[in-house]
């Protein structure tokens, strides 16, 4: 098999991926959700704090609904918000070996940023009864911010081409 028909088989593979990704954030989400009803319930009922099943409950709307979620970080952070335009997958260019690798890789990054997003939602509903040391917080918003760095991977290396002034940095 030749390089550019493995970029293409590969480039055929990622929709499934994303889509397996989502289900997988709402199947999560849902799971939080009871979590948290039951810690808010079991809190409340021993005259605890019920601050952890209300994070709980805090990020697991967030995960159900996770396109909705980065549409709208995506417009407060680039002004645009779509990533729906940004998460779609075209049919991998088989002519140019550059093009087709690009466009493999930069579907690639949007699912790490799919997963990054994921993983810091997680990380700061999972903040207020976590015992896992200092810096939680901060790893969890990084993760979120680089998400959607990683989602709009276009849009940041155009803003960082006219930074910097050049015309592009992508090769192809």
């Amino acid at each position: 098999m030749s390089y550019i028909a493995s970029l293409v088989q590969l480039g055929s593979n990622l929709p499934p991926l994303y889509a397996f990704l989502r289900m997988t954030a709402a199947f999560t989400g849902l799971a939080m959700l009871v979590g948290g009803l039951f810690k808010v319930a079991r809190n409340e009922h021993r005259g605890g704090s019920v601050i952890g099943g209300i994070a709980m409950l805090i990020g697991g709307s967030l995960l159900i609904s996770i396109d909705m979620v980065m549409q709208d970080l995506t417009m407060t952070m680039f002004g645009v918000g779509q990533p729906s335009n940004a998460l779609s997958y075209s049919a991998i260019n088989a002519g140019n070996a550059c093009l087709a690798t690009e466009e493999v890789a930069i579907d690639l990054i949007q699912i790490l940023g799919l997963v990054s997003i994921i993983r810091g939602i997680y990380m700061l509903a999972s903040l207020p009864g976590a015992q896992y040391g200092q810096g939680r917080g901060t790893k969890g918003i990084v993760h979120v911010i680089g998400g959607i760095c990683a989602v709009n991977i276009q849009t940041l290396a155009a803003i960082m081409a006219g930074t910097i002034g050049v015309s592009t940095l992508l090769p192809c």
